[in-house]
């Protein structure tokens, strides 16, 4: 764990690049950076309900964000980001259960990484917790329990 102050602008710029995007994030911020084909990124993706609940109740703002580790995984990612916003948390859950999308015509592009090359992010999983009100956050590098995120929501 990693923490980073002062990056308020690139929290923002990451949100508003995320394939993700779920609740309020005015406040307090989650963002999972994730490739399609990391196994600890599944086995992350799987725990994420409790972050999702609090931010479908408006409590935090929750995000995944596509970083394309294994070049394989490109294709797959820009076929979820050519869906509709509301249907990729289902297909990133769908993709690691087994099925895989394919869309014809798309011009979908990946998120920058230059947002994340300025937090030190390079890999998958890492999940990055961030205070909006206070300008404070963390970055947890490789998986990551859901009950840590969250503690770290709190006390940041």
């Amino acid at each position: 764990m990693r923490e980073i102050r002062f990056a308020r602008g690139v929290v923002e710029q990451l949100w508003q690049h995320a394939t993700v995007r779920i609740g309020n994030p005015s406040r307090r911020v989650a963002i999972l950076f994730f490739d399609l084909l990391c196994p600890f990124c599944k086995k992350e993706v799987a725990e994420i309900d409790p972050l999702l609940g609090a931010a479908e109740r408006g409590l935090i703002g929750f995000a995944l964000y596509d970083l394309v580790v294994h070049d394989e995984a490109k294709p797959h990612h820009l076929n979820i980001r050519c869906l509709p916003e509301e249907r990729r948390l289902e297909a990133i859950r769908s993709f690691y259960s087994g099925v895989v999308y394919t869309m014809l015509g798309c011009n979908a592009q990946l998120p920058p990484l230059e947002p994340l090359a300025r937090l030190g992010i390079f890999a998958t999983p890492t999940t990055l917790v961030y205070n909006m009100e206070k300008d404070v956050g963390r970055i947890f590098a490789g998986y990551t329990p859901v009950d840590k995120v969250i503690e770290a929501l709190l006390k940041i």
